[in-house]
């Protein structure tokens, strides 16, 4: 696990040592070693946590003639089996390293190399002969990569820092990037808050030539491959099926040559994935997760029975507001983008926790999105049972009460939910699901608070795209690929590499193996959903894991009371970010209005969701004015 950068000009590299200015911004992601690799066109960098081959494992790492070299950030989960087959080719190696397999397999293969590589992954290959660098993004989005023509200079990097780092110049923001993340509280590739820097799109490659043109490829899409997948209607096989391969992820994950260990929630997935590890290891797993002192957001004591069951080293720490307060602004600060995913706090809390025992920790990530564990994908069925109702009801009683009823403190997400159920229950399957998955601002909000962004719609316009392209299927499956496509990469992956990496830990992510994400869409809706029932089939295949409460509990969420945080512990912070001089000069935001739904949020009409976002933004801004064109 690493963080790489690199420099590629179309005339000689003046000043080299501008790669090192790119390296030391992301120690955080590498403090156990660091190197570079310096020709006439092209600078490369890294930073190494070093977790497989400990004492060899230094990059860039070249082909047996140095005509390529490469860096390279992530793990490559099949890279013994691929290494078997490369030195029976012929193929020389000097290390035992993952990193050294992807160069060699790029020797034989060129840009369809990533088409044999199982693991999360960002890397770049310089070819010496061709003066051709080819960049690459695992399938789902796990390592991220950004990019951005600078002059005569391509310049790409694990972290936008990096490259703001040695550009030295303003960027004018992107309006689309500012929609989007005012709609979903994230910004999804390809874009970024800048115009003119991008991140690369999973499952995508680029060739960068000598020119600088670039040559664009994308290797896998999972719409398209949902199209092509036979759903089996035998429960049997398909929970066999997906126990086997969970247990060869979990396996393959577990590969490292420092001590691991897991996160442990208390919930389904976390669960699974540390009955799996228990039994696979010999030694006690060491799992860590975090106490909230605030009753409703804690799930510690399920998290206990877990790791009394299956004998783990378990470590608790309680967390309290003053401490998630204090940390907040370099918690912001760490993602360069405005990311306003509050679940990010409590991610970072149990990365520094994990972080002081292990250096490699496996996540539950992924399976709600798999096996449809969000209550969103209830919609469906509830909308069927709703439109059931006279319209007279419908209309004239539950819309008004919905919308008037003041839901107590914790409920936010459901409360936003139902409202926004009944508000739109005349819409079709697509807009269903995305007024469900978007957090922040609605188009109106948009419209109102935000004078200084065009509202052209554009999040629908993103997003419709991804849920259409999957055909033949149902709803259900049709949002299951949007959340994947959409949702991880942008918002969940984003959260889990920033905040591990924060911290020096590598995470894991057992359920985004690609195999497991194309098994699941031939599951049937059926095992996915029964009844009101979350991820029927993951509870079905693993019934044997939990001991019997777990499973009867409410799913509640990784989550922290913002909503009462913003009233208090952050309430000043908030009034003196929408005072700042730097926000009114941008004149993008309607400032009176935004302190008027502040006001509404402390007479207990529940804003939490646009108002932290509008926190991130201000934020963001009072630390970047200096970087804004």
């Amino acid at each position: 696990m690493c963080g790489i950068n690199g420099i590629f000009s179309k005339q000689p590299i003046a000043d080299p040592s501008r790669i090192d200015a790119m390296n030391l911004r992301i120690v955080h992601r590498g403090p156990d070693d660091e190197g570079t690799f310096v020709s006439r066109f092209v600078a490369l960098g890294m930073r190494r946590l070093s977790i497989i081959d400990l004492s060899q494992g230094h990059q860039p790492i070249y082909n047996e003639d140095k005509s390529l070299a490469i860096v390279f950030n992530g793990e490559i989960y099949n890279y013994r089996r691929l290494r078997e087959g490369l030195l029976s080719r012929g193929h020389a190696f000097t290390t035992d390293t993952d990193t050294e397999v992807i160069v060699h397999l790029f020797e034989e293969k060129r840009e369809k190399c990533v088409e044999d590589l199982n693991g999360m992954f960002a890397f770049a290959v310089y070819d010496t002969r061709k003066n051709e660098l080819f960049l690459a993004r695992d399938r789902v989005g796990k390592k991220p990569l950004y990019y951005c023509r600078d002059g005569d200079e391509f310049l790409f990097a694990s972290e936008l820092k990096s490259i703001l780092a040695i550009t030295g110049r303003k960027y004018p923001l992107d309006h689309r990037s500012l929609e989007l993340f005012f709609a979903f509280t994230f910004i999804p590739a390809p874009y970024t808050i800048f115009e003119g820097i991008r991140k690369l799109e999973p499952g995508h490659t680029i060739t960068v030539s000598g020119d600088l043109s670039i040559r664009d490829a994308c290797y896998w899409y999972l719409p398209s491959g949902v199209n092509s997948l036979e759903k089996n209607p035998d429960l049997a096989s398909c929970s066999k099926g997906l126990r086997d391969l969970l247990y060869d992820s979990v396996q393959k994950r577990m590969i490292a040559d420092v001590p691991l260990g897991a996160f442990l929630s208390g919930g389904i997935d976390s669960t699974i994935i540390v009955a799996i590890m228990a039994e696979l290891d010999t030694k006690p797993i060491k799992t860590f997760t975090i106490r909230n002192s605030v009753k409703i957001y804690d799930e510690s004591d399920k998290a206990r029975a877990i790791a009394q069951k299956y004998k783990t080293d378990h470590t608790e720490w309680t967390v309290d507001a003053d401490y998630i307060v204090d940390r907040i602004d370099d918690i912001i600060a760490q993602f360069d983008e405005p990311f306003a995913d509050s679940s990010a706090l409590p991610s970072y809390i149990v990365s520094e926790l994990a972080g002081r025992h292990v250096k490699v920790v496996l996540t539950g990530d992924g399976g709600d999105e798999l096996y449809a564990g969000y209550t969103r994908y209830l919609i469906f069925q509830y909308l069927r049972a709703y439109h059931a109702l006279p319209g007279l009801l419908r209309n004239g009683a539950i819309k008004p009460l919905v919308n008037l009823i003041p839901f107590p403190g914790g409920m936010e997400i459901a409360a936003n939910k139902i409202r926004k159920l009944v508000n739109n229950d005349g819409a079709d399957a697509f807009e269903q699901h995305h007024q469900l998955q978007r957090l922040g601002l609605t188009r109106a909000e948009i419209d109102a608070l935000l004078p200084g962004v065009s509202s052209r719609g554009f999040p629908r316009a993103f997003s419709r795209p991804v849920f259409d392209a999957v055909h033949n299927r149902s709803p259900l499956d049709s949002a299951l690929v949007t959340d994947i496509v959409l949702g991880l990469e942008g918002d969940m992956l984003v959260k889990l590499d920033r905040t591990s990496m924060m911290n020096s830990v590598e995470a894991r992510s057992p359920y985004l193996d690609y195999r497991l994400i194309e098994h699941a869409f031939t599951i049937p809706e059926s095992f996915k959903l029964r009844g009101a029932r979350l991820k029927w089939i993951l509870k079905n295949a693993f019934a044997d894991k939990f001991p019997p409460d777990v499973l009867r509990k409410p799913k509640m969420g990784f989550g922290i009371p913002i909503g009462r945080l913003l009233k208090r512990e952050l309430s000043s912070r908030f009034k003196d970010l929408m005072e700042q001089q730097s926000l009114r000069d941008l004149g993008l935001i309607d400032i009176p209005g935004v302190q008027a739904l502040y006001a509404e949020h402390c007479s207990n009409r529940d804003r939490t969701f646009p108002l932290w976002t509008f926190f991130v933004f201000a934020s963001w801004v009072k630390r970047n004015l200096h970087r804004i064109a």
